[in-house]
């Protein structure tokens, strides 16, 4: 078996991390909830695992957004914008707009 040469910014992920297997689990689903999850996988034609995991990795990154804009909102309430940055703000979206009214007129 022959490896790609490591990168000049790190090393390789070790093999083992590389080539784990998937993790198999049991789970229990509601009646309606099982059968809602198999018509709507039916829909996009994916076998249980797929689907799943799909839907796992989408609730994660929802998840992350989600904390991510709660730290957003918690930064600017804990240090909000001077009165100057709102002008500056306001002052740059108007000459965007005249720009783009310009950029349209052609």
């Amino acid at each position: 078996m022959k490896f790609r040469s490591e990168p000049p910014l790190g090393p390789h992920p070790s093999v083992a991390a590389v080539l784990r297997p998937a993790r198999k689990l049991a789970i229990s689903l509601p009646p309606d909830v099982f059968e809602e999850m198999e018509r709507a996988r039916s829909v996009v034609h994916r076998d249980r695992s797929s689907w799943i995991q799909e839907a796992v990795r989408q609730y994660l990154g929802q998840r992350e957004r989600e904390a991510r804009i709660a730290a957003y909102v918690h930064g600017y309430t804990e240090v909000p914008e001077t009165d100057e940055e709102i002008e500056l703000a306001r002052l740059g979206s108007e000459a965007l707009a005249g720009f783009l009214d310009d950029d349209n007129e052609d």
